[in-house]
């Protein structure tokens, strides 16, 4: 059985700003940012932006419902921290919503930290263990979503319940599965310089097979 998410509060914040039109904001976000950003980057943070207001349209038109849950499946050295600081300062500067970055190693939430700071995205975020057992509460959850399905990472979601939940991985190939999940999930995906996008509904898992992006089936 599928289970349709909510629409949240912030969707309709993103709607009425970034969310309707996330070029204009993001050209200027990422002009004023120490980066370089690819033209896929670009592609894929606008998407996971439209995907969160329920405004992106999919290969035959459709407009979708907003998104709970959004995966940024990209490979290594692709850039998944400048996409994921990039989408969270616009969703921030948007809804003046609490960010949360998720990792399971110290040394990969002060990466993050660091480049925020390097970088001047300027997003007021805190960073939080996977194996923390008091997170801090938050709104957008960034996360390395194929530890998904981990307990300590189900344990993690079930006690922050954030509004938005938004997955960064170069191999969700685990099931991500958690009955705590947010159960609306759509799927942005970079390979070798182009990008494609995706959308699913889920349940309990969700799986990709392969390197080369493929369409994300229902469970």
């Amino acid at each position: 059985m599928l289970v349709e998410p909510s629409p949240t509060p912030l969707a309709a914040s993103l709607r009425e700003g970034p969310g309707a039109n996330p070029l204009p904001e993001l050209d200027a976000l990422l002009a004023s940012a120490a980066v370089e950003p690819r033209g896929y980057q670009r592609r894929i943070v606008s998407s996971a932006l439209q995907m969160f207001a329920g405004t992106w349209r999919g290969p035959t038109g459709e407009i979708g419902r907003p998104a709970t849950s959004v995966l940024i499946e990209s490979p290594t050295g692709s850039g998944k921290t400048v996409m994921g600081l990039a989408t969270a300062a616009l969703v921030q500067r948007a809804t003046g919503c609490r960010v949360g970055w998720v990792a399971m190693r110290r040394n990969l939430l002060h990466q993050a930290e660091a480049e925020n700071a390097r970088a001047g995205f300027g997003v007021d975020l805190q960073p939080i263990s996977m194996f923390d057992k008091d997170p801090p509460p938050c709104d957008l959850l960034v996360d390395e979503a194929q530890h998904d399905a981990a307990t300590s990472m189900a344990n993690l979601h079930c006690k922050i319940r954030p509004q938005l939940t938004l997955g960064l991985s170069a191999t969700p190939t685990a099931p991500t599965a958690s009955s705590c999940a947010s159960s609306g999930c759509s799927a942005t995906r970079a390979s070798r310089g182009s990008s494609r996008t995706a959308s699913c509904r889920r349940t309990t898992t969700t799986r990709s097979r392969g390197t080369r992006p493929r369409p994300w089936r229902r469970s």
